[in-house]
């Protein structure tokens, strides 16, 4: 047993493809073929081929065609009244993976060659006569698995509130004063299925969460959370920002992202921010770079097991700082009367923008008195 594509996810068709080849020196009788194609995850669609082919491969016409059915519970059932030996039978269909399909899991299913017999009179359920007339076999069996994908994570610096430093330039992180707020943004991209999702976003030394808000869950008003919206915010007992301000948490419950949704195949997402400031603490100081780790936890909604690892994604900032440098500069004499002038040169050397400086000269001499001349300022760079 086969099937394409080995990997789908919610509301995607596979065709399965069985194989059934009489390997033996006679013929195989009345032969039941049972595929238990059902469930609340895939579900047969559409009608069934049955082909019969010689051992060259050419399509044989059996006196008795064979015939497909499914029972109540939706499991397929193949009669072949009469496969010669060295024949094979090729049996297709499609059949679709509901909304309900997990996210990273294998959804296998069997097919089994439930019995045959060596006599062509009578049928499966009506055999020859008694035991001397006929000789009753089981066959074998097969799974086809589908697989669906994983769930992927990715964070990203979005912005900052000091447009005076740096953001993330090609190799280089973004770059943050103390006192800087910083935004990031983080992203899960879900197959179409049904999952629960948490995201946590644990921050290092230096950073205290200020907020945190879900931008959005999917592109389609089917894809759902049981427990957040886009929109809310950690006014909600789902997004949870603990009590030190170092880990952010979504809760978003039960996540169905429709299968309807041909779009949302590979490029579903759910967006979160979360804001941040820079700390006045010792792991903040020039040259330091912070790096906060976000963890995406994706369970079974049915106990909790996991579904797939744990997948993480981080993001690094660089703490810069000022250092000013002052200069003053005067001539080396005068006469008395004479109005001299002084100049004062402030300079920052440091990575960071300085705000707020307070430059003063007492003059300490009593010898030099302050005149109401013009003083001039000058900014460079």
């Amino acid at each position: 047993k086969s099937v394409s594509p080995a990997a789908a996810a919610a509301g995607d068709t596979v065709t399965y493809t069985i194989n059934v080849e009489n390997e033996g020196d006679g013929p195989a009788d009345d032969m039941l073929i049972t595929d238990d194609v059902v469930g609340p995850d895939v579900q047969a669609v559409g009608p069934v081929s049955i082909v019969l082919q010689d051992a060259g491969g050419a399509v044989f016409t059996p006196v008795e065609a064979p015939s497909f059915s499914f029972n109540g519970a939706g499991e397929l059932a193949v009669i072949i009244p009469d496969l010669p030996a060295g024949h094979v039978a090729i049996i297709t269909y499609d059949a679709v993976v509901h909304d309900s399909a997990l996210f990273s899991s294998a959804l296998t299913i069997t097919a089994e060659v439930a019995r045959y017999d060596s006599n062509p009179v009578g049928d499966t359920t009506n055999p020859a006569g008694g035991a001397e007339e006929e000789r009753t076999y089981t066959g074998p069996d097969d799974t086809a698995e589908v697989t669906t994908p994983d769930a992927t994570l990715a964070k990203n610096y979005l912005s900052s509130s000091d447009g005076n430093t740096d953001g993330p330039m090609g190799m280089d992180n973004a770059e943050l004063n103390v006192g800087e707020a910083v935004t990031y943004e983080m992203i899960i991209t879900v197959p179409q299925g049904t999952a629960d999702i948490t995201l946590s976003d644990a921050l290092p030394d230096g950073l205290l969460a200020q907020s945190a808000t879900v931008v959005s869950i999917g592109d389609d008003t089917n894809d759902t959370s049981t427990l957040l919206s886009a929109g809310d915010t950690d006014a909600l007992a789902a997004i949870d920002i603990n009590g030190a301000r170092d880990l952010v948490t979504f809760d978003f419950g039960t996540v169905v992202v429709d299968g309807s949704d041909d779009a949302a195949a590979t490029d579903t997402t759910i967006v979160v921010r979360v804001t941040a400031i820079v700390e006045d603490v010792a792991a903040a100081i020039q040259g330091a770079s912070l790096t906060n780790t976000a963890t995406l936890t994706v369970t079974n909604p049915a106990g909790g097991a996991l579904l797939q690892p744990i997948a993480t994604a981080t993001e690094t900032v660089d703490i810069v700082e000022p250092e000013l440098e002052l200069v003053k500069t005067g001539p080396v004499g005068g006469d008395p009367g004479e109005v001299v002038p002084y100049s004062i040169s402030v300079t920052n050397t440091g990575d960071g923008p300085a705000y707020d400086a307070n430059i003063s000269d007492p003059f300490d001499d009593t010898n030099l008195i302050y005149q109401a001349v013009t003083a001039d300022v000058f900014l460079n760079g």
